[in-house]
């Protein structure tokens, strides 16, 4: 034995000896041990045979003690006084086994009972299980009780106890004393036919009693006294205890019941019948004192026996009645919105509360048992308003009722004076109007959210009861509710396009007090929450509504039932178009629009686009400047040297007479020449040598030069979509029409009472531009938006504004017609244009015409007027060439009438007259002059200069007044001559004057032919930089001849040519007003302001000043417009300059020549000749060294204007850096997409997604397998109300801050049926998503988006749906300057309900319990494992602290328990298994609970459950039969309408457990030819006969004539070869005798060998040793009529006539045994045929359907009424095969040791 214990002592029931021994029988099989007796115990004297030999005819009857002492009898019995010895001859066969049974005669048997008050257990008698009964003897000596001993009842309340013969004992039953709480307990005598009456107990003094094993003691007056003990005394106690309940039907956490409903009350230890109560019952209950409650008390006073019930709802009460319009008929639910409860019968089954244990068998009298059925009905909720928002700290909740719309689609206010609830009238608007219709609008409203739920508690007799409750702060119930505000614009964190956020979510509802009762605080005990429309966006879509919501979640402990409440406002505020973006975004679209116009007339150049997709034409246009200046600075030295003579003859005569004077200093000669003769005659001769002359000299030049190109080039489209006329560009001059648009939600007019959209245009100004545009983009972008707005001019509802006109008469008439002027000339200007510049030659319409040649022969006759072959000279290249090459040619043919200027006479011609253009003044050449002098005398002449100089000389002498000075002043005045002329050469003239007459052309004899030869005009020369610089009309860089009409008819002017003006004239006579527009240099300012940055004079004049004029406008920028559409506008400028360069150079050099010459002159008189011969030869060498760097600064600047969608327009600023040069662009604006460009309106703005749940989605609680259903919501406002395509990708809110993607892990998302959305995947593109319908309105886009769960988790949050530009977000794939242009919204918090986890049993369960049969022979326990099969779908236990497995995403959060039920075979409600509480060996001292089976390890070992039946009182003989059991997990936090898989799960298979506690009894016995035949009670199993301890044994008693035989035992060897046993139809016994039995009586004895084999039932409970008789062979043989319980001889049964009482003692039989026969046969085997024969299903069906035995049978119970009788049937019986020697029952950890036992009495 553990422990190295060796010794049991088996006086007492010790726990830890019961372990040891229990761990010892474990043993056995691995470890043979041997069990000796060591020690007798004390014991009273026992007397054997004593009644026998009394009476030899006795009864064998055996006194023994029921129930469980501990401690036992000490007082024995003297031997002198007891010993009466008693003998009897037993006949025993050689080498035989014999035996003989001895009676213990030595004690009388006392009986009692602790019954409960008979009243309450519906007349049946149902005891105190194991009540204590203490047993004293009196002490007369010591004149005081000693304790004896303490007994124990059984489960029912019975006890026997033996009491040594003659003595006296004092029994004691005290309530206080017993192992179980709160029970009152009394002594009443010796019936337990027992009167409810004050007195029903017997009235006697307490008395004292010593309490066993201690030394304290107790008083109590329920005992009795039995003086000496004489066999067959009766002892009834009565136990009286009342119990408190609080039970019945409440209206969810109300304290007010439902009425009409029934409670089904069942005794959970069998005894005693079911009751079924109603709420009429229950209410007739006595109240406790000091309960509240409802109207009624709550708290009453059980009127049944204080045992253990199992209730459970039979019938709940019909609300059927009652529905969304019952609850709005009444005043609380006016305007409700309400979400049904489950029925009420499945709301409780689902949560494990249809059937309830109340537990009052232990339980203190003062405490209350509460079993109430709380049931969350109806779910309401009311939102109600208050009109133009609250006061000042007003936080009461408005009392208006905020009903709901009638009709989802009505835009017309009802006209109804007296509306009807849910029409639409003024107080479903917010906003404000701007009609005059007296109409009063509020900005804001408060409002309130109610909830409540709502219960039908009555529909009887008195009326209809209908009751609210708010009360959602208890213990297992709690509310959340969700706000959505989709009106309040701003900052509002709680509107529905942005993830849930906490603050938008509140779980205080007012229960109790004041007016506020049922609403919600939204915070600090505000209960109203303020919407306003002062940032509101309009909804633009009919019928133009927004809403206010609240999603409410009730969750009652177990389940959510949840629903939406909206309300919806129509909210009249305006939307600008184009408006967008956040404050804190760097861009943002632009909101003005800019329309453009073009200037009647003014196209500078057309280009057409030639057919084909890759086909483009363009043209490039521009001018090149080149300037440049040399500085050269040359240094040079020369040596030479010459030589030379010469000789000649001279022979001279003349006749001449002279005067000569002179000095030292001063000579002077005075001659006179007369004509004399004179003759003169010489002859000269000479050599003459100069030479070698050497030079050496240096230059360098500084020079620079500048040059400067400007270049236009405009191509044609080269878009493959733009092909031909479409593709066609034009640059023109206009202007631009800047406004700006909204759309209102407002009535329609003063006088309407319809709502709709009210276009709002304010117009800006007109902004001059150059436009370059396709045709296509005029025709379907420019000319529809004209038009749009036009038609919105004419809209009488619009509103039309213009800050620029004071306007003040009504609807703003002049503002309308004057821009409803503009905008009709805008469009005829366009008409025009286009008509002249690009012919339409396939006209819409065309096709349709009746007359179409007319048209066509039109359209050709345009298209001839326009064109010219390409060599043509008519053609512009023509124009151009012709006149140079014509020239050209006449020159080089000297044909003077093809070239009149080019020939060589007139070359001669004008080189005669260019030469004598040249003064030939005789200039002095010694020295170098100066240009001009610099002295007083700088502007005379040289002649006039050169006298005034020299007289200053004598002026000075004659002013002295000197007469000595006098002779010299003519000496003076030569010698100032020769000094003046020494410094002023040239006396004659000036250099300047020359260089004025040959450089500017301005002398009398300058000759300009044609201006090719001097530059005699100022405008010839570049006179600035900067147009119009110097403030003359020279030429500028930009400007010089380009808009010359006589230069190329000005084709080269960069704004429209002369030529392409008059064909324009010609085509449509342009105003002379706007003449201006074309003259020279004038034509071309306002398309080079727009190019190069510089500014214009332009404004408007005329009528509604519509004509565009510049002598009287101002000067302003000229933005630069150009549309989309594949064509380009590149204009290129290039520079370069010299900004660096040196050069140097040297030479030497070496020359030499010889010359001879000689010269002869002759002189006659005054004729005078000469003549000179010379010859020279020379030669020269030199050497050069030269060098030199330059370094040119180039700039060229280009820029590009294009876009390649053709509905795309940009309005900009050109102008230049001027630090760098570089062009700057502003953008004014303009529309763009693809990408929407900054300052532009984004053409793609305006998009709106929105999320709803699908019609008839919950989304909170989605069923499994099923997907999330949502309905993307898409609203188009598109600036221009255009289809454009979008995309949808997946986003997560800021409010998910896991890993990137983590919030929607393996989730699949579909749209419309296609998968294709998935997190960091492509976006799925949405095709043209429409604007608007044909009649221009808005409309809404619906896609369904379809979410299938994943496998990592249930519940998901903060994911959004964002709808983006598809084209900008594929440019951000790369890189855009910002994020794509999108709309997001978010889904919401959703959540898949999870399957609740799967349980099974495991094998060894499943094998051992399948088909079992229980009994007190087998253990109480049923060991069963349970087992999860599921890994993906975990029990709650099964989460990770720290999730360390990484598996607790798989763990189901709310397993509440897994539950073992049972009910009987097919029949009734399921019941909780019980498990025990604590570690008492005492099983019945240990309190229950429902077993939760639920553990860590159900995916491992399994969770072990050991369900101990007889603590559930199944083995205390009353619940005999089939019963299935079913585990089940129990799941809660689904929504009330979950489906059945996600509330629980059941085992796939029930076990079948047969409870038999009750052994197998004879009902009848026959005889047919040799075979003996007993029927039993129920199926037998037949033992294996054993040769040493036969079951049976037979003996012949009697001849066939009636001669009694003494020793007629039939050997057990013949026995066993010849007679045969056999069970048949399972509750039979036969018997067959050999053919060649002796005839005569026989005794047949089943059961006859204790030690042997026994007959048992199928729980082993082993049939009672009986005798039965039989006559063999005998001719009178007949089937036996033996009473059942004759031992040897056939006697009658035992009449019925005594008492019921006395029956119930002596257990005597009753008439009502062939009926209790056929039906214990007919049970027996229906219970077994489905036990065994059918499977589990068919099992169900057999035992629902029409068995008669089953224990409810069509909706009714079969009861044992009152008055029935009972019958016992009075056997010998002899205790079962194993002799145990602790008494039963008693359970220690699932080992079981029964006790012994004798019974006297079965009952059936």
């Amino acid at each position: 034995i553990g422990n190295n214990v060796t010794r049991v002592r088996f006086d007492k029931s010790v726990s830890g000896d019961a372990l040891s021994f229990a761990s010892l029988i474990s043993r056995v099989a691995f470890n043979p041990i041997s069990v000796n007796a060591v020690e007798q115990m004390s014991d009273l004297v026992h007397q054997y045979d004593k009644k026998k030999s009394k009476n030899q005819a006795g009864n064998d009857e055996e006194p023994a003690s029921l129930g469980r002492k501990s401690k036992s009898i000490s007082r024995l019995g003297s031997e002198e006084e007891n010993s009466q010895s008693s003998s009897e001859d037993v006949s025993c066969a050689n080498n035989g086994v014999c035996e003989k049974d001895f009676s213990d005669d030595s004690a009388v048997k006392v009986n009692g009972i602790v019954i409960f008050e008979p009243w309450k257990t519906q007349g049946y008698a149902c005891g105190l299980p194991f009540a204590k009964i203490q047993a004293y003897s009196y002490d007369e000596s010591g004149q005081v009780y000693v304790h004896e001993g303490t007994y124990f009842s059984d489960t029912s309340g019975r006890f026997e106890i033996g009491v040594p013969i003659g003595e006296g004992r004092t029994f004691v039953v005290h309530g206080g004393d017993q192992d179980v709480l709160g029970h009152t307990i009394c002594y009443v005598g010796n019936s337990v036919d027992i009167e409810e009456s004050d007195d029903k107990c017997v009235s006697q003094d307490p008395k004292e009693f010593p309490a066993p094993g201690e030394g304290s003691s107790f008083s109590s007056s329920s005992y009795y006294e039995v003086a000496a003990a004489v066999g067959g005394e009766n002892l009834v106690f009565l136990d009286t205890s009342t119990r408190s309940v609080d039970i019945g039907l409440y209206a969810g956490s109300c304290d007010s019941q439902y009425e009409e409903y029934e409670l089904l009350i069942t005794p959970a230890n069998g005894c005693g019948a079911a009751a079924v109560v109603t709420y009429d019952d229950i209410q007739a209950w006595q109240c406790v004192d000091g309960s509240v409650g409802s109207g009624n008390c709550n708290e009453r006073t059980w009127p049944y026996a204080a045992m253990d019930y199992y209730i459970q709802i039979e019938m709940a009460p019909d609300v059927s009645r009652m529905d969304v319009a019952f609850i709005r008929a009444t005043p609380v639910g006016a305007g409700a919105t309400c979400e049904a409860g489950t029925e009420i019968m499945q709301y409780f089954r689902n949560r494990d509360m249809l059937v309830q244990t109340v537990l009052l068998l232990d339980l203190e009298s003062a405490n209350v048992a509460t079993n109430r059925y709380e049931y969350h009905g109806y779910l309401c909720s009311v939102i109600t308003r208050e009109d133009g928002g609250g006061g000042e700290g007003d936080t009461n909740a408005p009392t208006t009722i905020f009903h709901a719309l009638s009709s989802s689609s009505e835009a017309c206010l009802s006209s109804n004076t007296d509306p009807d609830v849910g029409d639409l009238t003024s107080n479903y608007l917010i906003g404000t109007t701007m009609r005059g219709n007296g109409r009063t609008i509020d900005a804001s409203k408060r409002v309130g959210v109610k909830v409540f739920e709502a219960h039908y508690t009555s529909t009887g007799d008195s009326g209809d009861t209908f009751t609210t409750c708010s009360d959602f702060q208890s213990s297992t119930t709690n509310i959340v509710v969700q706000i959505k505000d989709g009106i309040t614009g701003g900052d509002n964190t709680c509107h529905p396009s942005k993830a849930p956020s906490e603050e938008c979510k509140f779980s205080s509802v007012l229960a109790t007090g004041d007016e506020n009762v049922g609403f919600v605080d939204f915070g600090n005990m505000q209960y109203s929450r303020e919407i306003f429309s002062g940032s509101a966006i309009p909804n633009l879509v009919t019928p133009y509504r927004r809403s206010f919501s609240a999603h409410i979640e009730r969750n009652d402990g177990w389940a959510i039932t949840s629903m939406t409440v909206e309300r919806e406002l129509v909210v009249l505020t305006s939307k600008t178009r184009g408006e967008g973006g956040k404050p804190e975004d760097r861009y943002v679209s632009n909101s003005e629009f800019y329309a453009t116009a073009p200037v009647q007339g003014l196209v500078y150049t057309v280009v057409h686009d030639p057919p084909g997709g890759n086909s483009f034409s363009s043209i490039s246009k521009g001018t090149k400047i080149d300037l440049e200046m040399g500085l050269t600075t040359t240094r040079a030295a020369e040596k030479t040297s010459e030589w030379g003579f010469a000789a000649g003859l001279s022979v001279e005569g003349e006749i001449h007479t002279a005067v000569a004077a002179g000095s030292g200093y001063l000579n002077l000669e005075v001659m006179t020449d007369h004509n004399g003769a004179r003759m003169e005659l010489g002859g000269h001769g000479g050599y003459a040598q100069e030479g070698p002359t050497v030079t050496i000299s240096g230059e360098t030049d500084n020079g620079w030069d500048f040059h400067m190109t400007l270049d236009r080039n405009l191509e044609s489209s080269q878009d493959p979509a733009i092909p031909g006329r479409p593709g066609d560009v034009i640059l023109g001059g206009g202007f631009e029409i800047v406004y700006v648009r909204s759309d209102k939600v407002d009535f329609q007019d003063d006088t309407s009472d319809c709502l709709g959209v009210v276009p709002i245009i304010e117009w800006k100004g007109r902004k001059p531009t150059t436009y370059v545009m396709t045709v296509f983009s005029i025709e379907y972008k420019i000319l529809p938006e004209l038009i749009n707005l036009i038609s919105v001019t004419n809209n009488e509802t619009s509103d039309i504004t213009d800050t620029d006109i004071d306007d003040t008469t009504s609807n703003n008439s002049v503002i309308r017609q004057t821009w409803k002027s503009r905008l009709e000339n805008a469009l005829d200007d366009w008409k025009r244009t286009l008509e002249w510049s690009s012919p339409d030659f396939n006209p819409e319409g065309l096709n349709a015409l009746e007359d179409k040649e007319a048209e066509i022969t039109e359209i050709e006759s345009k298209f001839d007027a326009m064109r010219v072959p390409f060599t043509s000279d008519d053609s512009v290249y023509g124009q151009i060439s012709k006149p140079l090459i014509t020239s050209v040619y006449g020159a080089y043919t000297q044909n003077d009438d093809l070239s009149p200027d080019y020939t060589a006479k007139k070359d001669w011609e004008e080189l005669s007259e260019v030469w004598d253009s040249i003064p030939s003044d005789n200039a002095p050449l010694h020295g170098v002059p100066k240009i001009r002098r610099t002295d007083a005398w700088k502007n005379d002449g040289g002649q006039e200069a050169n006298g005034k100089a020299a007289a200053i000389g004598p002026q000075k002498m004659l002013q002295a007044g000197n007469a000595a000075l006098l002779p010299l002043i003519p000496l003076a005045a030569v010698m100032g001559t020769v000094i003046d002329r020494m410094v002023n050469p040239n006396p004659e003239a000036y250099l300047d004057d020359k260089v004025k007459i040959i450089v500017e052309g301005t002398g009398e004899e300058s000759h300009d032919p044609n201006g090719r030869w001097f530059p005699t005009k100022s405008d010839k020369w570049l006179s600035s930089y900067e147009p119009g610089g110097t403030g003359d009309d020279g030429r500028n860089l930009f400007n010089s001849n380009e808009d010359d009409p006589d230069k190329d008819e000005g084709l080269w002017s960069r704004g429209m040519s002369t030529y392409a003006k008059e064909e324009m004239n010609n085509t449509f006579k342009i105003p002379s007003s706007m003449d201006e527009l074309f003259e020279d240099k004038k034509v071309s300012s306002m398309v080079d302001a727009s190019v190069f940055g510089s500014e214009a004079q332009f404004g408007f004049t005329g009528s509604h000043n519509s004509d565009p004029t510049i002598s009287r406008g101002e000067k302003q920028d000229v933005y630069l417009s150009f549309s989309g559409g594949g064509h380009n506008l590149e204009f290129s400028s290039s520079i370069e300059s010299n900004i660096d360069s040196y050069g140097y150079s040297w030479s030497m050099e070496a020359e030499g020549s010889v010359s001879a010459s000689g010269d002869f002159s002759v002189a006659l008189s005054v004729f005078e000749a000469e003549a000179e011969l010379a010859d020279t030869y020379g030669k020269s060498v030199g050497q050069e060294k030269a060098m030199a760097f330059a370094k040119y600064g180039e700039m060229e600047v280009t820029y590009t204007l294009g876009d390649g969608d053709p509905y795309d327009k940009f309005v900009v600023h050109v102008s230049s850096d001027k630090r760098f040069g570089t062009p700057v662009f502003k953008t004014i604006g303009g529309a763009s997409k693809c990408p929407g460009e900054p300052n532009t309106m984004w053409r793609e703005g305006g998009l709106i997604i929105e999320t709803e749940w699908s019609a008839g989605a919950n989304n909170d609680f989605i069923p499994p397998h099923h997907r999330a259903l949502f309905d993307l919501v898409i609203t188009n406002e598109s600036p221009y109300r255009e289809g454009h395509i979008y995309g949808l990708l997946l986003t997560s809110g800021a409010q998910y801050t896991g890993d990137f993607g983590g919030n929607m892990m393996d989730l699949s998302f579909t749209i419309n049926g296609l998968d294709s959305l998935a997190p960091f995947h492509s976006l799925v593109p949405l095709h043209d998503v429409p604007s608007v319908d044909s009649n221009g309105d808005l409309k809404y886009t619906r896609l369904s988006l379809n979410v299938m769960k994943g496998q990592f988790a249930h519940k998901y949050s903060s994911i959004g749906v964002q709808l983006v530009s598809e084209c900008e977000w594929q440019m951000s794939r790369d890189w855009l300057y910002r994020s794509p242009i999108s709309s997001t919204a978010f889904l919401g918090d959703f959540k898949w309900e999870r399957e609740c986890p799967k349980v099974n049993w495991d094998l060894t369960t499943y094998n051992t319990f399948l088909n079992a049969v229980l009994s007190k022979q087998t253990s109480p326990y049923v060991n069963m494992t349970l087992m999860n099969p599921d890994p993906m779908n975990l029990w709650s236990a099964d989460e990770i602290e720290g999730n360390t497995k990484h598996t607790n995403h798989l763990v189901h959060p709310s397993v509440e328990f897994v539950r073992v039920q049972w009910r009987k075979l097919g029949v009734g409600e399921w019941i909780n298994a019980w498990d025990m509480i604590g570690n008492d060996s005492d099983i019945w001292k240990r309190d229950v609970k429902d077993a939760d089976a639920q553990c860590n390890s159900a995916r491992g070992e399994g969770c072990k459950f050991k369900w101990n039946l007889e603590r559930q009182y199944f083995l205390n003989g009353l619940k005999d039969g089939a019963y299935e059991v079913r585990a089940k997990v129990f799941c809660s936090g689904y929504d009330s309408f979950a489906t059945t898989e996600v509330k629980g799960s059941v085992t796939e298979e029930n076990l079948n457990v047969n409870v038999d506690v009750s052994k197998p009894e004879p009902i009848d016995w026959r005889q047919r030819h040799n075979r003996f035949t007993i029927d039993y009670s129920e199926p037998i199993v037949c033992p294996q006969l054993q040769a040493d301890h036969m079951a049976y044994a037979i003996k012949r008693v009697k001849t066939c004539a009636g001669t009694n035989i003494n020793s007629g035992d039939v050997d057990k060897d013949d026995v066993y070869f010849h007679y045969k046993f056999a069970c048949v139809n399972e509750n039979s016994l036969m018997i067959s005798f050999p053919s060649d039995a002796t005839e005569g009586t026989y005794e047949i004895t089943v059961n006859a060998d204790m030690l042997g084999s026994k007959l048992v039932d199928a729980g082993d409970n082993a049939a009672a040793k009986e005798t039965f008789t039989t006559t063999i062979g005998c001719a009178t043989t007949t089937s036996a009529q033996t009473a059942l319980g004759s031992s040897s001889s056939p006697t009658t049964a035992a009449t019925s006539s005594t008492s019921w009482s006395q029956s119930f003692w002596i257990n005597t039989d009753s008439s009502g045994n062939a009926y209790l026969k056929l039906y214990s046969l007919f049970a027996t085997g229906t219970a077994f045929f489905a036990l065994f024969a059918l499977r589990r299903r068919e099992r169900r069906q057999f035992l629902n359907e029409g068995n008669y035995f089953s224990l409810f049978q069509g909706g009714e119970r079969q009861q044992q009424m009152e008055g029935t009788e009972t019958s016992y049937l009075m056997v010998r019986n002899e205790a079962p095969t194993k002799e145990e020697n602790l008494p039963s029952p008693s359970g220690v950890d699932g080992k079981y040791i029964a006790g012994k036992q004798t019974s006297y009495g079965s009952v059936i």
